[in-house]
């Protein structure tokens, strides 16, 4: 707060001399949020029903927490709102629930009133957890414990959590994906921790006119969404890698033999065309994450998405999606190349067996699972 209210002051804005301290600052920040808060309790009090939503997550100092939400419908709205981030004293079922019951007492509410609607204010009528044992274990989950006083509790497992399982489990059906995907968290890896590597990578994007699209932290590619995202980076990235890749290969540092391996396996016919190929399938599933993630979402809206995502990726058995069409426009097998080699473009020469353009199709064995885990 100091330091902006300085800066500002040296740009000349007039800010006065009062409450320009860092003791002031969360004074005005907790007015804020007392005042957003009432905003969001007049909501709450005029829903006859509510749905909890809470997952846990661990802060940068390995503390267990829990972001408590919950999801009502006032004047035929819907609305997605934030109640509380409760640090937990234990992570088991049991502390779990102690810190949802407390994140709700923020907006004015407590589990005993939610109970039954003979008690005054909304009734809890669904949960919304992820599939954790701890959150929806039968026996001694999250779930299990608040159903045992709310017979009529209906708990769901997320729908985008759910989603991405089923990624997961198709990819794990498929030998050659899951080398491609080991493959991509390595060469993000191999950037993210090393601030040189990105700036030798950014000058040769820079030398060869391209735009360098940033390699994030691979805990942050474990969504759908996210994985879309890294498909786009790494394809938008692959000439530089390549170049990148075989300069550190050419050395006789540490990183060398690991560049060189890695090196052949990216300049490979399936590396490459996965990595196209994974783009047009990911296309539609991500599309369903994030509708799925939206704070307009009812569960009337759920069973039609999914079906539309599946007669998406069901077409692309039968027509070459967007970027697999690319592909095949780039897709040079008798030179052995992969480029806009025919206008003096950038090309890479690939390693490995190179079939025949003719040959090439979706992967419908994989579609067929990606279908059949999202069913």
């Amino acid at each position: 707060m100091e330091i902006i209210c300085r800066a500002m002051k040296k740009a000349g804005v007039d800010i006065g001399e009062n409450y320009t301290n860092r003791e002031k600052a969360s004074e005005f920040i907790r007015c804020e949020a007392d005042i957003l808060r009432q905003d969001i309790q007049k909501i709450v009090s005029k829903s006859r029903f509510i749905c909890i939503i809470a997952d846990g997550s661990t802060d940068n100092a390995i503390i267990e927490q829990e972001t408590v939400l919950v999801r009502v419908v006032s004047d035929g709205k819907p609305y997605t709102l934030f109640a509380d981030l409760v640090p937990l004293k234990h992570a088991h079922a049991r502390g779990v629930l102690d810190g949802i019951a407390k994140g709700i007492q923020r907006l004015s509410l407590d589990l005993v009133g939610m109970r039954s609607t003979e008690y005054p204010g909304p009734s809890l009528i669904p949960v919304n957890f992820d599939g954790a044992a701890v959150m929806m274990g039968s026996k001694g989950g999250v779930a299990a414990l608040l159903k045992k006083d709310i017979p009529f509790l209906l708990p769901f497992h997320c729908v985008a959590h759910k989603l991405q399982l089923g990624i997961l489990d198709a990819v794990k059906s498929k030998p050659s994906i899951c080398q491609f995907e080991e493959t991509l968290k390595w060469i993000f890896k191999f950037y993210w921790y090393s601030p040189k590597r990105r700036r030798d990578a950014k000058e040769i994007s820079r030398i060869i006119d391209e735009n360098f699209a940033h390699f994030t932290d691979i805990k942050q590619i474990r969504w759908v969404s996210s994985k879309t995202r890294a498909l786009a980076a790494m394809q938008q990235n692959l000439q530089t890698v390549v170049l990148h890749l075989g300069q550190v290969a050419a050395g006789s540092d540490d990183s060398a033999a690991k560049a060189k391996k890695y090196l052949s396996i990216v300049t490979s016919f399936p590396f490459i065309k996965n990595l196209y190929s994974l783009r047009d399938v990911l296309k539609p599933v991500s599309k369903l994450s994030e509708f799925f993630q939206s704070n307009e979402l009812l569960l009337m809206h759920v069973p039609p998405a999914v079906e539309k995502c599946a007669l998406t990726l069901v077409g692309l058995k039968s027509e070459l999606g967007e970027y697999m069409q690319q592909f095949k426009k780039l897709y040079h097998p008798e030179e052995k190349k992969f480029g806009n080699i025919s206008t003096d473009g950038w090309e890479i020469k690939l390693s490995g067996c190179c079939p025949p353009a003719a040959t090439i199709q979706s992967d419908s064995e994989f579609i067929d699972s990606v279908v059949k885990y999202i069913d």
